[in-house]
């Protein structure tokens, strides 16, 4: 596991599960948001070793500030060369539409799920 001090980059924390950051905010692993009513045991999908060529997933989640955190993701991802696409979900309070899940499995390598509070 490569372990760093420095501020990341949110690429390497999100998209590669041997990288740990040990500064704030982000020295414990990630877990997996997804509304599930029955918990499934499934294997982890193996994060790309690169975004070169990937389609980025920003998802709104409809909260407080998502919309200006992802805007910020999205400078720093096209300052990198590298493109998104932009979802929503209509409303915080419910699981996103299937329409839009279905969007994002098509269209898009990876996810971003703007959270807040």
């Amino acid at each position: 596991m490569t372990q760093t001090n420095c501020n990341p980059s949110p690429v390497l924390f999100l998209n590669n599960p041997n990288w740990r950051c040990l500064c704030p905010p982000w020295p414990h692993p990630l877990r997996d948001p997804t509304a599930e009513f029955t918990p499934l045991l499934r294997e982890r999908q193996t994060s790309p070793e690169s975004l070169d060529g990937k389609t980025i997933a920003l998802l709104d989640i409809g909260k407080a500030r998502s919309r200006e955190f992802l805007d910020r993701l999205e400078q720093q991802f096209h300052g990198q060369g590298l493109l998104t696409r932009r979802y929503a979900k209509p409303t915080n309070t419910k699981i996103a539409p299937l329409e839009v899940v279905q969007s994002i499995a098509t269209e898009a390598d990876v996810v971003i799920s703007a959270l807040s509070d």
